[in-house]
């Protein structure tokens, strides 16, 4: 593990933190439990982190390395040594073990960003726990969002405010238009 101390970079009294951190997991289909997202188009960005799982290989690492936790807000600046953000989020899927090279210093565009996506995943987490129902049981013929016609047994997604949806057609529009 090393760490390097580069103060021009941030404003007076705060440090940046750069150091590695390594994640493990059992098998692919297992999630390392840290959500990140690009920021920006570049194929030579970097990865904010966006969240984490609270029972999970980043969530681990944290506890054992509190000097060194990865924490929301963060940037990735390399996987496994690769830095083009496409090969970082493909090691992400593949890998069992990665390691990171970890930044606390981000941009006030890449904050920007990083809100954006905190609130597009905290609206699709709620979405996703939203109950469900059969068109039928809510007098629904027609999703109002997409303007398509669903089947009596097709199942929807019901706000609180009681009217139901197709569940990409909600999440679309809560992100985009919220």
């Amino acid at each position: 593990m090393s760490i390097s101390f580069r103060s021009s970079l941030f404003p007076k009294g705060r440090q940046q933190k750069t150091f590695r951190a390594r994640f493990s997991r059992q098998s692919p289909e297992d999630d390392f439990g840290i959500i990140v997202t690009p920021a920006n188009s570049s194929p030579y960005s970097l990865l904010l982190v966006v969240d984490f799982g609270s029972n999970s290989s980043a969530a681990r690492w944290n506890y054992a390395n509190p000097t060194y936790a990865v924490q929301v807000g963060f940037a990735i600046l390399e996987v496994n040594g690769s830095r083009p953000v496409g090969e970082m989020m493909a090691l992400f899927r593949s890998e069992l073990t990665i390691d990171l090279l970890v930044s606390s210093h981000t941009s006030w565009r890449e904050q920007r960003v990083l809100e954006d996506a905190r609130r597009d995943y905290i609206l699709i987490s709620t979405v996703e726990s939203l109950p469900r129902v059969r068109a039928c049981d809510c007098n629904a013929d027609t999703c109002v969002i997409c303007l398509d016609e669903v089947a009596p047994a097709q199942e929807l997604v019901r706000l609180p405010c009681r009217h139901a949806f197709h569940l990409h057609c909600v999440k679309t529009w809560l992100t985009t238009c919220n």
